[in-house]
């Protein structure tokens, strides 16, 4: 059951992801438990589908759900050996439906190609059962718009499509479920056995003159709280709204600041004047710092969904709905308006409910295990309030805030360490079927998060790390190259002439990824804390018509006027106008992957001052990144020429090579970066078929570099389902490995885990195999299949092998 709940509750966030970027897109979910299973209570539980022991994902009404008329929709089963199968289903059994209805159901299952049974179900295999969410992608991207198109074709919108306000109050219902079993979970994750040496702290703050300062500033509270209604009660909100909310309620706001943003965040005359003197009378800053200076380039779209969400908070007087709120903003995933920026916002309209949640609290979480999702820490807060005796959960945060003075020294949380519990290079290597690349996948699961499960579970989880781009899987082959997996140059398609362009590959990219967020965990820094982060503050007084003036060493000055793309455009001082840098070659020479060489006078400057923007947001209320292992797959390793793809990087793979290892390395590449070097907490996982011997293998150099673990066929595996073809496979494997003498070509068992019949996989699989091991040699696998209890012949009139089960088989003794 527990692999049904994660699953379910992995598409649902996928497809709550899709919709975010496709707002159109609407799907059923489950509306009630079955009133015919009365103890079964699947909703409450987390199955956001229809199904028992399968997931029925429809993105179309449903129809008839006790007879499943008019149904159409994506499934994952579950095997008893962990793994999934994946189809489309569309079902149109007896029931009151129309010729028009037939057709649609006609036309999409000859767009699918499939035939319907007799009671009108018809099935759409797909041919890669494991990639789940590949299969799901096609389904709401291909199959859909192709529905979408035979619907609008016959007129059937009304009938079939789900209304946005439909899906809306059904999503509701569930994200409120789904929050409470959060809830749930978040609470019973606490750690409680901290909580009497919080509330010993507690008692010393209290007793504090932070308790006394936090008192006396709670008066600008409901000030701010005006400030951020009158805002949004104008038409439309811009980017410098959100700024000024920053900069007003900034700790520490200077009156300059606060007037010049108040006034244009309140351009009525008379409101600014009666706020300003609220102001003024409490004399008091706001309560936190922020990670951003300035919200710049939201689209109208997000700063529209931004308003929504704190209009909409204005109006929420419980935990329960301030959690449902706060997870469908999280859903959005606005960039620059995370939980360190709203989270003050939320404190200042309800500041009984609403906690704040930001970098500062890090050491408080984690003697707690708080949940740094914004959501899911509400009800924690909410239960520490209570614990500490508060109304006002703004106390709380300034004890969060200053933690460390009030607890003893022995309590406080260490810093994180690298423990390597992995071998950070290594391959799997065995004959074909044995499950090397498939375990591959459980491997880089366990590197990256510590844990693992299931095969279907962690195939999940894979697929979700992918697309965070914390796991990368590549397929080498004798066409790979050093461009390919490093860096290179490609030809440009987007230009008319032939030009080629810097490529970037695979493994540099997450190199660079896994390399930020070692060296950003290992200092205690933010990841936001990025070049992207400090030049965007650079050119923010662009956005409101301002150019950007830069001293130079010389004593003059150059104005940046204007910003696009790569392209950042200059006047120099004496009036030369047009002038032109690079964004993405400004961004490598603050990192010191090259060497300033031209235009020196107009980028020196603009380096030395983003380095110290980038110095001073250290200490900014970002989250700080944690440390990640990120992890590299390399299927069929050996397939292409390793010395040639790896080139430099042979040396660094190393552990002692590695950033901050006794004998650490830097190299120069070929594109004239200069040092690069590779990160402790990047892993690589290859798999190495040993029955192909026309491809090469592995060098001394590269496999000194590795740890090597073989994978050989796996007999348990089968019992169960296929335990009536284990005999066959030891007798197999034994007569083939009395030819070859090695377990290089010995048959996996993986062949055999099919739901077709042992003639078939014979046939299909098995002899094509034994012909290539022995080089056609058509009686060599005849005798071999005769051994195992098989008469083999192949019929030459028709080129083709006919298989006759002998009446019994030989000795069965296990390979030695």
């Amino acid at each position: 059951m527990n692999k049904i709940i994660t699953c379910s509750d992995a598409i649902l966030s996928y497809l709550l992801d899709y919709r975010k970027d496709n707002p159109d897109f609407t799907f059923s979910l489950r509306e009630r438990d079955s009133p015919q299973a009365k103890e079964v209570k699947r909703l409450e539980t987390g199955q956001w589908f229809q199904g028992s022991d399968y997931i029925f994902v429809p993105l179309f009404k449903r129809g008839d759900n006790a007879r499943k008329i008019k149904s159409i929709g994506f499934v994952v089963s579950f095997n008893g050996d962990g793994t999934t199968n994946n189809y489309i289903e569309i079902s149109f059994k007896d029931g009151n439906f129309s010729e028009t209805e037939k057709q649609l159901h006609n036309k999409l299952t000859e767009f699918l190609g499939i035939d319907v049974d007799k009671s009108n179900v018809g099935r759409f295999y797909f041919k890669k059962q494991e990639d789940t969410f590949d299969n799901l992608d096609y389904y709401i991207n291909e199959f859909r718009a192709k529905a979408l198109s035979i619907i609008n074709e016959l007129d059937l919108v009304n009938k079939y499509i789900i209304g946005n306000n439909d899906f809306e109050k059904s999503l509701t219902k569930t994200l409120s479920i789904r929050q409470k079993l959060n809830s749930k979970n978040s609470l019973n994750d606490l750690h409680m056995s901290n909580m009497p040496i919080l509330k010993e702290a507690y008692q010393r703050y209290r007793e504090s003159e932070h308790y006394k300062i936090r008192e006396t500033q709670f008066k600008i509270v409901p000030v701010l709280k005006e400030i951020i209604k009158s805002t949004l009660s104008k038409d439309t909100i811009a980017n410098s709204d959100y700024t000024g909310f920053i900069q007003m309620f900034k700790y520490g706001c200077t009156d300059a600041i606060f007037d010049k943003y108040l006034k244009a965040n309140v351009p009525d005359d008379a409101e600014f004047k009666r706020l300003y003197e609220l102001a003024y009378e409490a004399n008091e800053f706001g309560y936190t710092g922020a990670g951003l200076n300035s919200v710049t380039a939201l689209p109208d779209t997000s700063l529209q969904a931004v308003k929504d969400f704190l209009l909409k908070a204005f109006d929420v007087n419980n935990v329960k709905d301030a959690n449902i709120l706060c997870q469908n903003f999280e859903a959005l995933n606005i960039s620059q308006i995370r939980s360190g920026i709203f989270s003050p916002w939320l404190y200042y309209i309800n500041p009984s409910l609403f906690p704040i949640l930001n970098n500062s609290h890090n050491e408080f979480r984690k003697l707690l295990n708080i949940s740094p999702t914004y959501s899911e820490a509400i009800e924690a807060f909410q239960f520490l309030k209570k614990e500490f005796g508060e109304e006002d959960l703004g106390m709380v945060d300034f004890f969060a805030h200053n933690i460390k003075k009030y607890l003893p020294q022995q309590t406080e949380t260490t810093a994180q360490t690298i423990v390597m519990r992995h071998p950070l290079n290594q391959i799997l290597y065995g004959p074909p079927g044995t499950g090397k690349t498939y375990n591959s996948i459980d491997k880089a699961v366990k590197i990256a998060t510590g844990s693992s499960s299931q095969h279907a579970e962690n195939k999940i989880v894979f697929d979700k790390l992918r697309t965070e781009g914390q796991i990368e899987f590549v397929t080498f082959h004798q066409g790979y190259s050093y461009e390919d997996f490093m860096v290179g140059i490609k030809p440009n398609i987007d230009s008319e002439d032939l030009t080629f362009k810097p490529h970037k590959g695979i493994f540099y990219n997450l190199v660079d990824r896994a390399k930020k967020n070692y060296l950003a965990s290992k200092n205690k820094v933010s990841l936001s804390q990025s070049f992207e982060v400090a030049f965007e503050e650079l050119i923010a007084p662009l956005e409101q018509g301002e150019e950007v003036k830069i001293p130079m060493l010389s004593g003059a000055t150059f104005e940046i006027t204007r910003v696009d793309g790569n392209t950042i455009r200059f006047n120099k001082p004496r009036g030369g106008n047009g002038h032109t840098l690079s964004v993405e070659t400004l961004k490598s020479f603050v990192e010191g992957k090259r060497e300033v060489i031209g235009l020196q006078a107009y980028y020196n400057p603009l380096i030395e001052i983003i380095k110290q923007k980038m110095i001073s947001e250290k200490k900014s209320e970002s989250p700080i990144e944690q440390l990640k292992n990120y992890v590299l797959i390399i299927d069929e390793i050996n397939r292409a020429n390793i010395s040639k793809v790896f080139g430099e990087l042979i040396t660094l793979l190393e552990d002692d090579k590695r950033i901050d290892a006794p004998n650490s390395l830097a190299v120069t590449l070929p594109n004239g970066e200069l040092n690069f070097s590779i990160p402790p907490n990047l892993y690589i996982v290859g798999t190495m078929n040993t029955a192909d011997k026309s491809i090469s293998l592995i060098d001394v150099a590269l496999r000194r570099r590795f740890e090597f673990e073989g994978f050989y066929p796996d007999y348990a595996v089968l019992e169960g389902d296929y335990a009536d073809r284990i005999a066959l496979l030891k007798l197999l494997n034994n007569v083939i490995y009395a030819k070859k003498k090695t377990a290089d070509y010995l048959i996996g068992h993986g062949y055999f885990m099919k739901k077709e019949s042992i003639e078939s996989i014979l046939l299909k699989k098995i002899i094509p195999l034994l012909m290539e091991y022995f080089s056609g040699r058509i009686e060599e696998v005849a005798s071999i299949l005769k051994s195992a209890g098989y008469e083999a012949r192949f019929n030459e009139m028709y080129y083709k092998w006919e298989l006759t089960k002998l009446t019994a088989l030989i000795d069965e003794t296990p390979i030695s």
